[in-house]
Order: C-alpha cells, then sequence, then structure tokens
C-alpha cells in the first residue's frame, strides 16, 4: 500500500532514526572504551598507577551508566519512530475505487 506522507512528518522520521543512530553509535564508543580500561587493569603486570585506579575506580563506573542511558534514549526514539509511522497508517485513507 503506499502511503501518502507530508514532508513533515518525513523529516521528523527521519530526525528520530538519525537521534536513534547517533545514540546507538556513542553507545558503542563508549562501550569499547569501558572494555579498554577493564581489559587493561586486569591484565596489567605492574600495579595501577594513579590514573590508572581513577579510571577503574570512577570513570568506568560512569561511562557504563551514560552508556546504559543512551542505550534507553536511543530505543525511546525508534519507539516514537514506529509511533509516528503507526499515526501516519492510521490516519492514511485508501482511495475508494
Amino acid at each position: 500500500m503506499m502511503y501518502h506522507v507530508f514532508e513533515s512528518e518525513m523529516q521528523q522520521i527521519s530526525s528520530l532514526n538519525s537521534i536513534a543512530l547517533l545514540c546507538f553509535s556513542v553507545v558503542g564508543f563508549m562501550l569499547s572504551i569501558a572494555i579498554a580500561i577493564f581489559v587493561s587493569a586486569a591484565f596489567s603486570t605492574q600495579p595501577l598507577s594513579e590514573l590508572g585506579v581513577f579510571l577503574k575506580t570512577h570513570v568506568l563506573i560512569w561511562i557504563v551508566i551514560v552508556a546504559v542511558l543512551l542505550n534507553g534514549f536511543g530505543g525511546w526514539f525508534i519507539w516514537k519512530k514506529k509511533s509516528a509511522i503507526d499515526l501516519i497508517k492510521r490516519e492514511t485513507k485508501t482511495p475508494q475505487s
């Protein structure tokens, strides 16, 4: 079925999709940093420096917390996009033959 969509609706769907993609991309980047910090601390043969201890005890926790929040925001934006698409489908009237 073909849906007639206004340009503003297409921009809304596109922007929600872009924001969700941005959130998930930042989550992937942040989790890779968190994994790098954890692996470096776990396999270090020498005692950790002050910076290493600070990264492991404080920064790592906040990176994971922010990544989880951004993942939730990304899911919320996808849900909003799906809601907008469902609204367009409900409001579209099929032409009568």
